[in-house]
């Protein structure tokens, strides 16, 4: 009796600390979801915790393309590099491979030994790389999002607990994928928007396009945070959104602004946080929006913030917007040359701009000067035709 109480206080324990790790699992999940924003983070960290949870050996989520009805390899944790290029393996139709039927069939689908058996298509499970793997599709709402596989290298016979788990992360990912998704969409909506408005104007046609390219090379160059890179990325076209509500009359101006106009121009950051602090996702990045045309010099507009005060995303976009301005044509005056507008950003270095990130813009330059060039160039093309 007591050998039997021992046995079956081990199984509860052992029981226990298995439900334990699902949870620990589903925590980490449902804090991707709540921060859920960039597609590429979203996937791996979903593929890491999952490899860490049910101890795998490797897995890869596909997302269904409406249009086209295929699977495309999206992300991957452990699969050879030959698997995860262009090719047959990139992109499956519905109902082709392990995760083609389980996307179709809406249902997991699992493998003990893939070798043993005779339906086979290219992919890791089918060369002796994987021997085992469960798929199971990926859904929210009933919609269908794609399909998550798992593989071991070894035959493996997957139990109860382990598809239980597979299923509860799947369910997760759906709606870190979801949220993702939206993300996508409300950026890719309101990025149509603003590039509505450059094309009522000529001479700023493609600047949100040039101030990000810029923005991000000096944050390459800086070893700016992910995070902080991905904000710029997303928001930074958006800066100059508020424009929406200033007059054509007064942005295509040939002669200088009176005070009155120049007053009017200046309210653009406010518009244009105004238009975007409604959108919840919108929110982490509205600094860039606000406050870049703030002075370190604390001389700027529209909150007078000085320093350290200024948001980081804030200082890197009033560097790339006005190297940007500088070097193309507006209507009252001729593009500047690169050497002038690097003399500008020096001279006000420190004044206008943050003195570390305007060196290490410069520098960013000098390191990628063709692309630079090759930029200002673009630039140059585009107001030209204005012209002609």
């Amino acid at each position: 009796m007591r050998h039997n109480s021992k046995m079956a206080l081990k199984k509860k324990h052992k029981a226990a600390k298995k439900a334990g790790k699902k949870l620990t699992a589903l925590y980490k999940l449902s804090s991707t979801v709540a921060k859920s924003g960039h597609y590429e983070n979203i996937l791996q960290k979903i593929l890491d915790i999952t490899r860490r949870a049910m101890k795998i050996d490797a897995c890869s989520i596909r997302l269904l393309d409406e249009h086209s009805l295929t699977l495309e390899l999206a992300a991957t944790a452990g699969i050879p590099a030959k698997f995860t290029g262009a090719g047959y393996y990139a992109k499956l139709k519905l109902g082709e491979g392990y995760v083609g039927r389980a996307v179709r069939y809406r249902r997991m689908i699992s493998e003990r030994n893939v070798s043993k058996v005779k339906y086979r298509f290219p992919g890791p499970a089918s060369t002796g790389d994987f021997r085992s793997l469960l798929a199971i599709p990926i859904i929210v709402n009933k919609k269908l999002l794609g399909g998550m596989t798992v593989y071991f290298k070894k035959p493996h016979s997957f139990t109860r607990s382990e598809k239980e788990m597979a299923g509860a992360i799947v369910s997760q990912a759906a709606i870190a994928i979801y949220n993702a998704n939206l993300y996508r969409d409300s950026i890719s909506t309101i990025q149509i928007l603003a590039k509505a408005l450059e094309s009522k104007d000529t001479f700023t046609k493609g600047h949100s396009d040039r101030v990000t390219e810029y923005a991000l090379l000096l944050c390459s160059e800086a070893g700016v945070p992910e995070k902080e890179a991905n904000l710029i990325r997303e928001i930074c076209p958006l800066h100059d959104i508020g424009k929406v509500g200033i007059s054509e009359k007064i942005l295509q101006k040939k002669g200088p602004l009176d005070s009155d106009e120049r007053a009017i121009v200046n309210e653009h950051p406010l518009i244009g946080y105004d238009i975007l602090k409604p959108i919840r996702i919108f929110r982490e990045g509205l600094a860039i929006v606000r406050n870049h045309h703030e002075w370190v010099n604390g001389n700027g507009y529209p909150d007078k913030l000085a320093g350290e005060k200024i948001p980081v995303q804030a200082r890197i976009t009033a560097i790339a917007d006005a190297f940007d301005a500088m070097t193309s044509r507006r209507p009252y005056r001729e593009a500047l040359s690169l050497d002038d507008a690097v003399k500008e950003l020096s001279d006000m270095s420190g004044i206008q701009f943050d003195a570390r990130f305007v060196k290490v813009f410069l520098k960013a330059v000098r390191r990628n000067m063709r692309s630079v060039e090759h930029i200002i160039e673009t630039a140059r093309v585009s107001t030209a035709e204005r012209y002609n």
